[in-house]
């Protein structure tokens, strides 16, 4: 019964006796313990006596906040238990959970899969959190005046404290058993270029890189890069505004270096996380 629903005068004994009048409104956190005074739930026969009620069942462990020094939101399966974990990366100054509603769609679209959005290490001055800050201005300028190569040859400041942060996420996960070949790491915008700078800087700690709308940073360094066994996935979106699609092609281009067979998915679509690139990270996970 929700809240909304009315118990009538004639009907009110009946769904007092029957059923009790109360309401349980959905939450996707876990619910609490029941305590020593939490009214107890009627029997089948108007409540039996407490030596006879079922032993109640422990209630379940609370879900982990964190995953190595970064906050989480889990969906699906615990990665022990999950036979593919997908780690999402959000762009800068998103609000942290803004990949977690994604993450839930994603385990609930295929049985085993875990799934944990992580939030930026910084906040961001206006709200949200980032993952390194950006110059903004400057990525504006460049833009309009088509001088990308430029600032690919650069490599901003906070981008190794980043990388260090999801990489101990990553150890924290083969810790606890999980190999590398089940785990995908994937983000969007700034967090799909940290996906990318992980995925060549250690590829013994996961198995595929999806990489949303992303760009090249420090373009001398990747290139210098050659990670055996990790496979990469590039999106990217004709009428993106904010990261050209000609940024997207020169990724994919560099990334086949060292993967010949990475994959490349445009769509005709603006700088965002779209069907074409969810699909294309499930077409990325191991068959079940």
């Amino acid at each position: 019964m929700t809240r909304a629903a009315r118990c009538t005068p004639l009907t009110l004994l009946l769904l007092v006796v029957a059923l009790g009048c109360r309401s349980a409104p959905p939450s996707v956190a876990p619910e609490p313990a029941a305590t020593s005074d939490s009214p107890s739930e009627p029997g089948s026969q108007g409540g039996a006596p407490a030596t006879e009620r079922a032993t109640p069942s422990p209630a379940p462990a609370a879900r982990p906040t964190s995953l190595g020094p970064l906050t989480a939101h889990f969906a699906g399966p615990a990665a022990e238990r999950a036979s593919h974990v997908v780690l999402l990366l959000h762009g800068f100054g998103d609000q942290g959970n803004g990949l977690a509603l994604v993450a839930r769609e994603f385990a609930a679209s295929r049985p085993g899969l875990g799934v944990v959005a992580l939030e930026g290490l910084l906040p961001h001055p206006q709200g949200g959190r980032m993952w390194w800050p950006i110059d903004i201005p400057r990525i504006q300028n460049a833009r309009a005046s088509g001088d990308w190569p430029a600032l690919e040859r650069e490599r901003a400041p906070g981008v190794d404290a980043a990388r260090d942060a999801v990489v101990a996420a990553l150890e924290e996960l083969r810790s606890r058993g999980v190999a590398r070949e089940r785990i995908t790491l994937a983000g969007f915008s700034q967090g799909a270029m940290l996906s990318v700078e992980v995925g060549l800087a250690h590829p013994e700690l996961l198995g595929a890189v999806v990489a949303w709308s992303g760009a090249i940073i420090d373009r001398a360094a990747w290139e210098q890069r050659a990670p055996g066994g990790v496979r990469f996935t590039v999106v990217h979106g004709r009428r993106d505004t904010v990261l050209p699609f000609a940024q997207g092609e020169a990724l994919h281009a560099l990334l086949r270096r060292v993967d010949p067979a990475a994959a490349w998915v445009p769509f005709d679509g603006p700088h965002t996380v779209s069907a074409e690139g969810r699909a294309a990270l499930l077409r990325a996970l191991p068959t079940p």
